[in-house]
């Protein structure tokens, strides 16, 4: 059996990897009719992260797919446990997130990961506004390893990736299902490290300038200011 805290620690850990399956094209099963009345506004990978925990993981860690389930919920309608979740999914996306340049939201299936080496920004005052720039070069969809052609990001052909994403996908619950059901909860860490680094979370241009900043972040009805540090500057870094 697996405590509320182990639970929460693997929902955390997995209430994102349902934008990965969602990618492949697969269906989310059990979850096909559920909709935003059920998962919440921007929550419909949610649906496939539960699909997964399901359908993949022991029988003693399904609890977490609930919790992964409705972090997009309204707060109200969360147990504790949800808010944990929610609340941390919404502080690391406030500190590193901002809003696409240029080119509109883009597309999941078709954007890579890019590099954040070509979107670095030091302005010279605070009142300069950061130029677009191309969003050149990427990283392929490959599991994480020491080759070349991984580590390095490189120019790739705009395309539908879904095909990438499923092989990927079947790589990645292979090594899921070569784990004994009996495994403890943190080994499961080191196949979602190893197939995660190179995924997107979010197709959004990370429009950084690095300065020196006090933020303050809106979590759910509630000021949070955070300390002065040298961080990055976001311009949007309010929830609802």
């Amino acid at each position: 059996m697996s405590t509320i805290k182990e639970e929460v620690i693997l929902g955390a850990l997995l209430h994102d990897i349902g934008k990965f399956y969602q990618r492949t094209g697969l269906q989310a099963h059990g979850y096909e009719h559920f909709t935003p009345e059920d998962y919440g506004r921007n929550g419909a990978h949610a649906k496939w992260s539960a699909a997964f925990i399901e359908e993949y993981l022991p029988t003693q860690w399904r609890g977490a797919a609930a919790l992964a389930l409705y972090h997009h919920v309204p707060r109200e309608r969360q147990s504790p446990e949800q808010q944990i979740i929610s609340d941390a999914d919404a502080l690391s996306a406030g500190i590193d997130r901002e809003k696409r340049v240029g080119d509109g939201r883009g597309d999941p299936r078709r954007d890579l990961q890019i590099s954040l080496l070509q979107a670095i920004f030091l302005p010279p005052d605070t009142q300069t506004p950061r130029p677009a720039k191309p969003r050149e070069y990427c990283y392929p969809l490959r599991s994480l390893s020491l080759d070349r052609h991984t580590i390095f990001p490189t120019s790739f052909p705009t395309q539908d990736r879904s095909s990438e994403y499923h092989q990927l996908w079947n790589n990645f619950v292979g090594e899921i299902k070569r784990m004994p059901p009996s495994i403890p909860l943190l080994p499961i860490w080191k196949p979602c490290s190893h197939f995660y680094t190179n995924i997107p979370g979010q197709c959004l241009a990370p429009a950084m300038s690095i300065t020196q900043t006090s933020l303050s972040l809106t979590i759910r009805g509630r000021q949070r200011p955070l300390p002065h540090v040298y961080t990055k500057r976001t311009r949007n870094n309010v929830f609802s």
